[in-house]
């Protein structure tokens, strides 16, 4: 199940058309309000960034609902999953082997805890004021 608001861009096309005759979905831009639901579906959910991203939120919303996710190491993505979800950027081969990992280990891939805004706006001020405190 794919989903995104790639629409109509040529990339999404290719995909399309590599997929023909394949058991994918193409659901296009998912609404707010559909986004539990539709990770709940999922058996994984795999970030493919090719560019670093600061720290996509869907990652925090796939692990706050059971769904253990497999991303690119780069940027962001990397402080939430274990070195074994992870994957080179545009290598389908590493992304294959982090996708078997999700499924022999199953049972055992470890869900981290999802901390709260509070958690984390706590976190955020908390280097804040280190920071402050050490120019001081």
């Amino acid at each position: 199940r794919l989903a995104g608001s790639a629409g109509q861009s040529v990339s999404w096309r290719k995909l399309q058309q590599a997929a023909a005759g394949l058991n994918v979905d193409f659901l296009g831009q998912v609404t707010r309000e559909a986004m539990p639901t539709f990770l709940r579906s999922l058996d994984v959910l795999a970030i493919t960034s090719v560019c670093p991203e600061n720290f996509p939120y869907v990652v925090l919303e796939a692990q706050a609902a059971g769904v253990p996710v497999v991303g690119s190491d780069l940027g962001g993505i990397t402080e939430r999953i274990d070195e074994d979800m992870r994957f080179r950027p545009g290598s389908a081969e590493k992304l294959a082997a982090a996708l078997d990992h999700v499924r022999r280990e199953a049972t055992a891939v470890r869900l981290p805890d999802v901390p709260t805004a509070e958690k984390m706006l706590e976190a955020t001020e908390a280097v804040y004021h280190q920071v402050i405190g050490a120019r001081r």
